[in-house]
């Protein structure tokens, strides 16, 4: 079947009915989105950009600092740590004058009630290190 020249532009005028329907309700969605309606209202861009990027900058020091303040609290938690196990060594190797291994460590801070990672606390009772 041959589609005469009239019925060829029949077709036609219906695909391009069918876009420009399509190309209308994208610009009233466009038109109703709130970014337009800020952007049409601006009078002056330059000074709205640059108060966009002093709010972005500011945004990005907090978040810094804000990570900042997190590595030093973690910082400190890795040296308490440290500093805990460091004195229960001394305290143990000196009373008794045995060092203290790995295993005993994690025995006794699980008896104490310092506990550990999961599972730890179990395995390190379990193999009698305490």
């Amino acid at each position: 079947m041959v589609l005469s020249d009239a019925e060829s532009l029949r077709h036609a005028i219906i695909v391009l009915r069918h876009d420009l329907d399509r190309l209308a309700a994208e610009i009233q969605a466009l038109r109703a989105s709130e970014t337009y309606r800020t952007l049409k209202d601006l009078a002056d861009w330059d000074a709205y950009f640059d108060e966009q990027r002093l709010t972005l900058d500011a945004t990005v020091l907090r978040l810094e600092d804000d990570l900042a303040q997190m590595a030093e609290q973690a910082a400190d938690s890795d040296d308490g740590e440290a500093r805990e196990r460091g004195r229960l060594r001394n305290l143990l190797s000196s009373r008794s004058g045995v060092a203290l291994d790995l295993g005993a460590y994690r025995a006794i801070r699980c008896r104490v009630g310092l506990g550990g990672a999961v599972g730890q606390c179990g395995a390190a009772l379990e193999s009698g290190s305490a």
